[in-house]
């Protein structure tokens, strides 16, 4: 990875349940797909939320995309690297 500068997210609070991987991981690894997809990584950012807001409302549940993170150990159980993971999987289609 190049020197780029890792972005602080702002994420939203995780009802029902807790993220299990550091902020500071997350965005690291957004920042890296978004080096690898010649996009900004705002943009990664932003897809991510997009995936992660099932509701439309701005919150994120344990449900759903936080529920199916927990079967796929490259996500470490954590909604985040879960959405990461369908958004770099959108990219290759």
């Amino acid at each position: 990875m190049s020197e780029t500068e890792i972005p602080d997210f702002d994420w939203p609070e995780l009802s029902g349940g807790s993220y299990t991987a550091e902020d500071d991981e997350v965005n690291r690894r957004i920042t890296e797909a978004a080096e690898e997809h010649g996009v900004d990584p705002e943009e990664v950012y932003e897809n991510v939320s997009f995936i992660l807001d099932a509701s439309g409302d701005g919150s994120v549940t344990a449900e759903g995309v936080a529920v199916s993170a927990g079967e796929n150990p490259d996500t470490e159980s954590d909604s985040r690297l879960e959405a990461l993971s369908i958004w770099e999987m959108r990219q290759g289609l």
